[in-house]
């Protein structure tokens, strides 16, 4: 009796222990099929932002493109704002040094003029001094003439030969 107690208790044992390991099983199964699942999920988020990631990657390629268009339409901006700015420096050296040249002429015109206005003043001073002799000898000998007597026949401003004594 003891041997069918024994046998009784050790088939219930042994069923006992299949079934919790039948459960434990099942629960096994359960969990890797929800963890398939979320797998599963997860992979299909994963394409999503796949996808998502390949339209930002895109997007980022166009504006970087875009950046990278407008950098070097910004470089030739530079570029074209160094070469006016030399065309400035090269036209300003240009001004001063025709405003230079401008200023030489002139002051050598003024130097002429002066210079031939200084020859013209000295020639009317020469002219105004001829002019003064001539004048002041006029007068003396007009001074003479009207201090001799009207007839003695000297002095009448006739010479022996026939012109004038002035």
């Amino acid at each position: 009796m003891i041997t069918v107690l024994c046998e009784v208790a050790a088939t219930v044992v042994f069923v006992i222990l299949t079934i919790g390991l039948l459960i434990g099983l099942r629960i096994i199964v359960i969990r890797l099929k929800q963890m398939q699942q979320a797998a599963e999920r997860l992979e299909q988020e994963m394409h999503t932002l796949i996808r998502r990631m390949q339209g930002t990657t895109e997007r980022a390629e166009v504006a970087l493109d875009l950046v990278s268009t407008q950098l070097k339409a910004v470089s030739g901006l530079f570029q074209a704002a160094s070469v006016l700015g030399e065309s400035v420096e090269n036209a300003s050296a240009a001004v001063n040094a025709m405003t230079a040249a401008m200023a030489n002429k002139a002051r050598q015109q003024a130097e002429r003029i002066e210079n031939k206005r200084l020859k013209g003043l000295d020639e009317a001073l020469d002219w105004a001094e001829v002019g003064m002799t001539a004048w002041q000898l006029w007068q003396s000998v007009r001074d003479k003439v009207v201090k001799k007597p009207a007839c003695s026949g000297e002095g009448d401003g006739h010479a022996n030969n026939g012109g004038s004594d002035l």
